[in-house]
């Protein structure tokens, strides 16, 4: 199976979608990432040795000055997310939860790929919440997550370290 793995942008949802790949490539799956283009992000995930995409975006702004950068970054990165998700010829898209992993979620539901959206955190945050809308399968580490997911499809996994 090929699986396509939108990274997010701080390293508690890199570094469970690294523990997520070893864990897939172990067993046989071909694993992509997507990462915003951020050195950080993008080295760890090139150390790994896993092809990966640059995606653009940006987080949710707090001043309206910025909301038209906002559309404009998330635009790119849906672009970009398409693009990624139709040269990798992935079975399953899998967001981490972040800003990040927005775009990808959105051209993943576009292209009618599965969406799975695993949340790493006790108070999911406004992405986790938004994408999990078109997810098939939501992920928690904890039981108490599923409150912000009424209606959702979720799943307790623990934390994939």
């Amino acid at each position: 199976m090929k699986v396509l793995i939108a990274l997010g942008a701080t390293g508690g949802h890199v570094y469970p979608g690294i523990a997520l790949e070893e864990e897939l490539a172990r067993c046989g799956d071909e694993v992509f990432f997507t990462a915003p283009d951020k050195s950080l992000v993008t080295g760890i995930a090139r150390l790994k040795g896993v092809k990966t995409y640059k995606i653009p975006s940006a987080p949710f702004p707090r001043n309206i000055c910025r909301i038209s950068h906002f559309f404009y970054q998330q635009f790119l990165g849906l672009i970009y997310g398409i693009i990624a998700i139709t040269s990798t010829r992935c079975d399953i898209v899998v967001a981490m939860g972040s800003y990040a992993s927005v775009p990808v979620a959105l051209a993943a539901t576009l292209k009618l790929k599965p969406l799975i959206v695993f949340e790493q955190n006790a108070v999911p945050g406004l992405a986790a919440r938004f994408i999990g809308v078109f997810a098939s399968k939501v992920a928690l580490t904890f039981p108490g997550s599923q409150s912000y997911f009424r209606g959702y499809n979720t799943v307790i996994t623990a934390m994939p370290v």
